[in-house]
């Protein structure tokens, strides 16, 4: 019995012994086998460390190679806690050199960690500082800083990256994936002591460097534009403002600067909306300016031609229940004349002519109401509503660029259209795409979005531009080495304190130069504090911006910008001066001046009639006929306009030369009507406006 007990147990226990053999083997088995990698890196997390490397970003250069953003070697500062020895005095120390809390830094140096990050590219004083204090537990990785040579210059543009390397505004947040390179690491083991040991054989992966970014803007012209906006922001204490240049006949953005803007570099000196690229984001109700595109309507519709005839009701106009002033008062204006002194009652009464449809249709073509999808991000797409969404009064209103609001990039490209004889050119700010070997992966070249107007109404529209720079309100715009055309523009804004439209904003857009444009540059001030008008606030800016990029050698539009001349090819058609009333040396001068000869007829003082007449377009170097007459005008001659009913266009107007008053004609053949009428009194400088007709045709026009 008792060795049957005995046998018993021994069963028992060699039976228990194999299950813990068992369970051993199982968990040998899962340790070995099936949870090997798992353990494998735990062991070595223990004993290696990875650390980073960060990769460096592309360089962005201009259009001439000069560099615009561009990553540089610098520190990194990390701590291994475990080896800090005094962690006071190394905090006090690293306190010093970095210009970081002591009490931060003490934290930091306390933790149960074995790594820790103590700051991030640092500057060179600060890397040499902390390799001559030889901190025990204190070291250097290599990290890179972004640089931006341009500072705010260049800061709508370029952008700028945040702490961790990614681009967040400009072309670096826009091509952020392709810039950007890919960080590596390398592993950092620790020996039987537990310090940091680098061998041969650690693991490692390089960080690979991102591509190069070649844009369009020429940093010359960037430097000059911005120094020139903020000086005319100071002397107008205006709260903003933006330049554009723009390479019409490519679309390539040559400088785009705005304000308020911020330095990349001091991030604490940061205003609130500085970050804004506001060429691009903000809407603005464009003002006069607009009045481009009511006029180019008008002259591609053939609905009237420059030497049509419009009356500006004396300044004011009612239209029913609103009414539309002019800043000065005219009567009878040619079309020349309604643009060149900013009419608004001319071009209200335009925007009627032409139809809410048909005006509607024009703002589309020229891409007002989208965005251009130029490649930088935040771009709005302004506000332009559809016809039946209008009142009664926003055709008109619209026609002289109220109730329609327009980014500044939209209305630049818009007149590069003009220069560009009528093809719109969707905007180009990247020129190219290339790895570090120079070799190009993507480029962009200039594409037409659409052919908006004719090449003759294009001409005509430029020639009317220069008249607005050389005798109407743009007239302090003009340079005397280059024939410039432009338009000023005031537009009111909503004042929110004291809900009422009480604040302004002045600009000027610009063909330099008028004709075989190479540049157009807008000048846009937001709220100027004493003067308003686009005149006196944004086109002294203009001719400020010209005038210097003019002096700068290797233009990359021409050989010989700085130097343009005068006048233009001789197949280049051009409006033709008003000579009348003007001696016969002083009006051959002017025509030499404008790119024409004088060939004068009959005998006489003063030019009574010309042929081509005023406003045409004729070929450079075209003949005038010239037909000349006395003057006899004296203290026993009538001192009132005659009437001049009936009679010829040759006979009115040597009637009109005798008394002295300049005439304006509308038309061709028998004087039908006539403004002031008969029997006015004649007042220094008088004008006297004539409509003529064919005799055939008399009934049509006097019942006009």
């Amino acid at each position: 019995m008792r060795t049957y007990d005995s046998r018993h147990r021994l069963k028992h226990i060699a039976l228990a012994g194999l299950v813990i053999w068992g369970i051993v083997l199982v968990r040998l088995f899962q340790v070995q086998i099936i949870s090997h990698s798992s353990y494998e890196s735990q062991a070595l997390a223990q004993h290696n460390r990875r650390v980073p490397l960060t990769g460096i970003r592309g360089t962005i250069y201009d259009r001439n190679g000069e560099i615009l953003a561009q990553d540089i070697r610098t520190s990194s500062v990390c701590a291994y806690p475990p080896q800090v020895r005094d962690k006071k005095a190394t905090a006090r120390k690293l306190s010093s050199i970095l210009g970081i809390s002591y009490e931060k830094l003490l934290a930091k140096l306390k933790q149960d960690a074995g790594y820790v990050s103590i700051a991030s590219k640092i500057s060179p004083e600060a890397e040499a500082g902390l390799r001559d204090a030889k901190l025990s537990g204190i070291d250097l990785i290599d990290d890179a800083r972004r640089i931006y040579p341009l500072g705010r210059a260049g800061c709508h543009v370029v952008g700028l990256v945040n702490t961790d390397g990614k681009g967040t505004e400009g072309i670096e947040a826009e091509l952020n994936s392709s810039l950007e390179g890919t960080p590596g690491w390398f592993i950092l083991s620790h020996d039987a002591q537990g310090k940091d040991v680098v061998t041969a054989k650690s693991l490692r992966k390089q960080p690979r460097t991102g591509v190069n970014v070649v844009l369009t803007i020429d940093s010359r012209y960037q430097t000059i534009a911005a120094a020139s906006l903020r000086r005319a922001i100071a002397e107008n204490r205006a709260i903003g403002g933006t330049i554009l240049m723009v390479n019409p006949s490519t679309g390539e953005i040559l400088a785009m600067v705005s304000e308020p803007s911020f330095d990349p570099a001091e991030r604490r000196t940061w205003k609130k909306g500085a970050l804004r690229n506001r060429a691009v984001t903000d809407q603005y109700e464009p003002g006069s300016t607009f009045k481009l595109i009511t006029l180019a309507a008008i002259l591609e519709e053939q609905i009237a031609d420059s030497s049509s005839i419009f009356y500006a009701e004396n300044g004011v106009m009612d239209f029913g229940k609103f009414r539309i002033r002019d800043t000065s008062k005219h009567g009878w204006l040619t079309l020349t004349q309604a643009f060149a002194y900013s009419s608004n009652i001319v071009a209200a009464k335009l925007g009627i002519e032409l139809g809410a449809e048909m005006f509607y249709k024009y703002c589309r073509a020229f891409n007002f109401g989208a965005t251009t999808g130029i490649e930088l991000p935040g771009e709005a797409s302004g506000r332009l509503r559809s016809p039946s969404a209008w009142s009664e009064r926003s055709l008109p209103t619209m026609a002289m660029g109220q109730e329609i609001s327009v980014t500044c990039l939209q209305l630049a490209m818009a007149y590069a259209a003009i220069g560009n004889d009528g093809v719109l050119m969707r905007p180009i700010i990247i020129n190219r795409i290339e790895d570090s070997n120079g070799r190009i992966l993507k480029e962009w070249t200039p594409r037409r979005a659409r052919r908006v107007l004719s090449s003759s109404t294009c001409r005509t529209i430029r020639a009317l531009l220069a008249t607005v720079v050389a005798e109407g309100t743009g007239r302090n715009a003009e340079v005397d080495w280059c024939r410039i055309g432009g338009k000023t523009g005031t537009a009111q804004k909503f004042n929110p304190k004291t809900r009422s439209y009480s604040l302004f904003v002045g600009s000027f857009v610009g063909l330099v130069p008028a004709e075989n444009t190479r540049i157009v540059c807008l000048v846009v001030l937001d709220e100027p504090a004493e003067e308003h008008l686009g005149a006196l606030v944004a086109a002294p800016a203009f001719k400020e911006v010209i005038e210097t990029v003019s002096k700068c050698s290797r233009p990359p539009l021409a050989p010989d910008f700085a130097k343009i001349p005068f006048a233009v090819e001789n197949d280049a058609l051009l409006p033709v001066p008003d000579v009348r009333l003007l001696g016969e040396r002083e009006a051959a001068k002017h025509l030499r001046s404008s790119g024409f000869r004088a060939h004068v007829r009959g005998i006489g003082t003063r030019v009574f009639c010309q042929y081509p007449p005023p406003g045409v377009l004729a070929k450079a170097g075209a003949k005038v006929q010239l037909e000349m007459a006395e003057s006899v005008r004296s203290q026993e001659v009538d001192e009132t306009i005659p009437d001049l009913r009936g009679l010829s266009l040759r006979e009115a107007l040597r009637s009109l030369s005798t008394a002295a008053v300049v005439p304006r004609i509308k038309g061709s053949g028998i004087v039908v009507a006539q403004h002031p009428p008969a029997g006015s009194r004649i007042r220094p400088g008088q004008v006297c406006v004539l409509r003529c007709a064919p005799p055939g045709n008399l009934y049509r026009y006097s019942a006009r």
